[in-house]
This record gives C-alpha cells, structure tokens and sequence, in this order.
C-alpha cells in the first residue's frame, strides 16, 4: 500500500490481502497473519467511529428540533 491513506480504504486493503497467499496467512503465529489481523480490526473500528459520529449527529439534530 502506497499511500497512507489506502491503509483506511477497505477496497485498498481487500486488494492487498488477496494478493497475499493462504500460506502466510494459514499460520495464526506469523507475522503476516498477525498483521492483516490488527489491519482489519483497525479498519473495523475505523468504520465503528465513523458510524458513531454521524448517529451522534442524527441525535443531536433530533433533539434539537422543536416538538
């Protein structure tokens, strides 16, 4: 991955992971596997935030409205 940024893009990273082979990922020890594994859970809570500030915004705009 090129860009900094792509580390976010989950299209990026699905493209990534699929270049590399079964093998490397077939042992839970590896470092490989341990990398796309914190790679994915970073992309998870990346995505978890991004859905937890627009709720946040939808909330605060609801309560705001008069009744």
């Amino acid at each position: 991955m090129d860009d900094k940024k792509d580390f976010f893009h989950i299209g990026k990273m699905t493209e990534e992971f699929r270049k590399i082979s079964f093998a490397h990922l077939a042992d839970r020890n590896s470092p490989q596997f341990e990398i796309w594994d914190l790679r994915f859970k970073l992309a998870i809570a990346q995505q978890l935030a991004v859905i937890s500030s627009h709720l946040g915004k939808i909330v605060e705009t609801a309560e705001r409205k008069p009744e």
